[in-house]
């Protein structure tokens, strides 16, 4: 339905306001017939009408004065229901557009964000793991799908510092029984720089066997 051509005259500022609001209103209720508003502008220039006002319109143009709220100057916007849907989006979303899709960067693709399977094991000189948090799912089932839940695994490599255990021994200065006298304590050592560690003590790399788990849903964009 056309709108017919409205002359409106404003008497203040607040007016003008008002009378504004008024026809950005009318603007996106009803698009269809409108060429221009742009009446007593000399240039008037070419806008999209954004209807999720995310800052970018569909396919729908208008003419206007200048730039103002419903309107945008970019468009491509594949869903201009939905304001999480628009060119340039960098989040990924686990609930899916009203159509069912999860493209919502409009690039005419779902893309997952996360594809990893849990996994961890202690690296085999022992010195730390290699580890990641992911889907707790064998190698022989499919990553989730875009909104799909499923359990996601949480990983750990501990590390636990222990004392080096020594060996008894038997020889002429050994104490009664055979068993050698124990040294005498040692006053208190200082501490080392960060990265190094004593000749009396190792690091023991472990995974952690009480991993957490949760449902999760995929995410898409």
């Amino acid at each position: 339905m056309a709108l017919a051509a409205v002359s409106v005259v404003a008497c203040s500022m607040e007016d003008r306001v008002t009378v504004k609001r008024a026809d950005t209103r009318l603007l996106l209720a009803e698009p269809d017939g409108i060429t221009s508003d742009a009446s007593g502008c000399a240039s008037p220039q070419e806008f999209f009408i954004d209807r999720d006002h995310d800052g970018y319109g569909g396919g729908e143009k208008v003419k206007a004065c200048a730039l103002r709220e419903g309107l945008a100057t970019r468009g491509g916007d594949c869903d201009d229901s939905d304001n999480r849907v628009h060119p340039g989006q960098k989040d990924y979303f686990a609930v899916p557009r009203k159509d069912g899709s999860f493209d919502f960067d409009c690039d005419g693709r779902q893309k997952l964000r996360l594809t990893t399977r849990a996994f961890c094991r202690v690296k085999e000189d022992g010195h730390g793991c290699v580890n990641s948090s992911g889907w707790a799912i064998g190698p022989n089932k499919h990553i989730p799908k875009c909104g799909q839940p499923e359990e996601w695994e949480w990983t750990e490599c501990r590390k636990t510092v222990v004392e080096k255990v020594m060996a008894p021994t038997t020889d002429a200065t050994s104490a009664p029984g055979g068993i050698a006298a124990p040294e005498p304590a040692s006053s208190p050592m200082a501490p080392l720089p960060m990265g190094l560690v004593r000749p009396d003590v190792k690091e023991v790399y472990s995974c952690w066997s009480g991993r957490l788990k949760w449902k999760k849903r995929q995410l898409c964009r």
